[in-house]
């Protein structure tokens, strides 16, 4: 059962990657930074409730492959990337939680931007 094996493997990683950002929110409400802690505590619910769904679709693609729906346990498996990818997100969505957004560089004072010459 390698496709078992897959399904398992995302919600491992899943796991894994919730307890990094629960990690970040535990240093971040130590250290007293507010506004990271209030956004890794929206990003760990989200992941948690991805933890959930990804659950549920590996539950799923097992109880189909018992029955031997191949398109059902395809589509759950491909249920498992999109949440194994939308994880990978919500971490980089994390590490940024609280930083101030990158500016871009601003015009020198008094100069004019250089425009293409006819």
């Amino acid at each position: 059962m390698v496709r078992a094996a897959a399904g398992r493997n995302v919600l491992a990683e899943l796991g894994w990657r919730s307890d990094i950002i629960h990690q970040w929110l535990r240093d971040a409400r130590r250290a007293g930074y507010r506004t990271r802690a209030a956004c890794l505590d929206s990003l760990l619910s989200e992941t948690h409730a991805l933890e959930r769904t990804a659950d549920e679709a590996r539950r799923n693609a097992e109880k189909a492959a018992a029955a031997g729906d191949v398109t059902t346990v395809d589509r759950e498996l491909v249920r498992l990337v999109v949440f194994d990818q939308r994880s990978t997100s919500l971490v980089g969505s994390a590490q940024q939680c609280g930083r101030s957004p990158i500016r871009s560089a601003r015009p020198i004072a008094g100069r004019a931007p250089k425009t293409a010459r006819r």
